[in-house]
């Protein structure tokens, strides 16, 4: 289950909050939420609100699987792949706007198979992880964007290599709660990959970290997609995040809307301004390290800056075009719909008032 804290209780004096706001962070992905919470803004942004309950959730919570209907009072800091299934299916939801982290995902290979380049991965088996169910799931899609890029850099498609599936039990992230958890879920897993590899499973496979795997057998990197020169090419189904939020807190309470994406924005700031302690701060969050956040995610402190620009509008419509061509979500929908500019828009206001009358002391 995930951890679930309180952070807004009603003040003395006040009738007792009814109304609840759930907040849901991913435990996986560093995230300008997860860094607010840290910092506690959010606290600075809910705290006026004496009627609501503010409930911030980590790991694995029903917000990010879909469990959570439409209505209520919610917001979603999180990867797009759940949204996108929320919203094809018709729940009334907005997208607030979007972040995006430069993330390695490397093609690795033996090096005693042979297989020197990309090119030489034509007729070759490629391994993609399912769930033990055979879900596809976030990380399926996400394999398929880094292949789909790798193969074109040398003309080919995934019609040129065969897919062999195989299933991963993924760590539960209430159970990895220290540094060393997550050091021996790495290891683990790097040495399962190696495993398969020396078995002769497939030949390549993209992975999350060459090096976990490199402390089990000898290994090459074939590509790295965050080499590619096209941001498009580079993004991926975890690269690209979102804050979406319910149709309904966004009509009811508009303001909390804005006042919440305004201290987002603060922390954005505070990263940029102070890059090491950003990724120090969330390599604590997340049970990492700097180190791995440094090997893992490139300029993370950019990557934590939220916006609506045009490569990242670009980028979530090309991912709801992969997640359609591999039914990964039941239907199309109108992505210029779902995405709504102005309470950004008046969360920047917000935020530049905010400096002008703390550089006037007041």
């Amino acid at each position: 289950m995930p951890e679930t804290l309180t952070l807004v209780r009603p003040k003395a004096g006040f009738v007792p909050a009814t109304t609840e706001l759930n907040y849901a962070i991913s435990a996986d992905l560093p995230t300008v939420s997860a860094l607010a919470d840290h910092l506690g803004l959010l606290d600075g942004g809910l705290a006026t609100e004496s009627d609501l309950e503010v409930n911030l959730s980590r790991g694995d919570s029903p917000v990010l699987h879909n469990s959570w209907p439409g209505a209520g009072y919610w917001i979603r800091d999180s990867e797009l792949i759940s949204a996108h299934r929320d919203r094809a299916a018709g729940s009334d939801t907005r997208l607030l706007a979007l972040s995006f982290l430069e993330i390695s995902s490397p093609v690795i290979t033996l090096t005693s198979s042979g297989i020197r380049s990309v090119a030489d991965l034509r007729g070759k088996r490629l391994g993609i992880a399912t769930t033990r169910d055979g879900f596809r799931d976030l990380g399926y899609a996400q394999q398929l964007k880094a292949y789909t890029t790798a193969l074109s850099t040398e003309g080919l498609t995934l019609h040129d290599i065969r897919f062999v599936p195989f299933d991963r039990d993924k760590s539960d992230p209430a159970v990895i709660r220290t540094k060393e958890d997550k050091l021996e879920a790495a290891r683990v897993i790097g040495k399962e990959i190696a495993e398969r590899l020396q078995r002769h499973e497939f030949d390549a496979l993209v992975v999350e970290s060459a090096s976990d795997v490199a402390h089990h057998a000898s290994v090459r990197i074939l590509y790295d997609t965050v080499e590619h020169p096209d941001f498009l090419a580079r993004a991926h189904t975890e690269s690209l995040r979102g804050i979406v939020v319910s149709g309904e807190l966004l009509r009811e309470r508009r303001s909390v809307v804005v006042r919440v994406l305004a201290r987002l924005l603060q922390a954005a700031d505070w990263a940029n301004a102070r890059p090491k302690e950003a990724a120090k701060a969330l390599a604590g969050s997340f049970a990492g390290n700097f180190d791995e956040l440094a090997g893992r995610y490139q300029n993370l402190s950019e990557g934590l800056q939220i916006n609506l620009g045009v490569e990242k509008i670009l980028s979530l419509k090309a991912q709801k075009i992969l997640l359609l061509r591999h039914r990964l979500i039941a239907r199309d929908f109108d992505v210029d719909a779902w995405v709504d500019h102005g309470p950004l828009v008046e969360a920047h206001l917000l935020y530049a008032a905010w400096k002008r009358a703390a550089a006037a002391g007041e």
